[in-house]
């Protein structure tokens, strides 16, 4: 009983800690400066692209706008709000930032290296969450065990 103790006390402080980081983490990609130009693009075009199967369902989401007679991809739309402000033909403020048009500030934000490590470390909190629930499940089955016999 000790040993599923022990690797349970484990788990749940490398979850606190992980939850902590997270956090942290989370909190400094905002510090992280980005040269973005908030800018006019007209909407050119607008796809979602439904895709897996019936139980499991992924969409994407793609804008084409025009800005300065070239067209953009715009990056990191997965926000319903900003796909909703998306109408063809219609003229919607936008960022620039290294070359390609983004549709919020926080999108820019999350395609920096800090904002992909800040969500990995919350996919990471996510998986050592699992792995301490485990480890909770077998320390009180073991203990049930124990009381049972006694």
């Amino acid at each position: 009983m000790e040993k599923s103790k022990k690797a349970f006390h484990i788990a749940l402080i490398v979850f606190g800690a992980s939850v902590l980081l997270a956090i942290l983490l989370d909190l400094l990609k905002l510090t992280v400066g980005v040269d973005y130009k908030k800018v006019s693009a007209q909407v050119e075009s607008m796809e979602v692209i439904n895709s897996g199967t019936r139980k499991h369902k992924s969409t994407e989401y793609k804008a084409y706008v025009n800005y300065n007679g070239k067209s953009y991809r715009v990056q990191n739309l997965n926000n319903v709000k900003d796909w909703n402000r998306l109408k063809p033909d219609k003229t919607v403020d936008m960022y620039l930032c290294d070359g390609e048009i983004y549709a919020s500030v926080n999108s820019i934000v999350g395609d920096t290296p800090m904002g992909r490590v800040a969500f990995m470390s919350i996919i990471a909190s996510m998986i050592v969450f699992f792995i301490m629930i485990f480890y909770y499940d077998a320390y009180w089955k073991e203990k049930k065990k124990i009381n049972n016999f006694k």
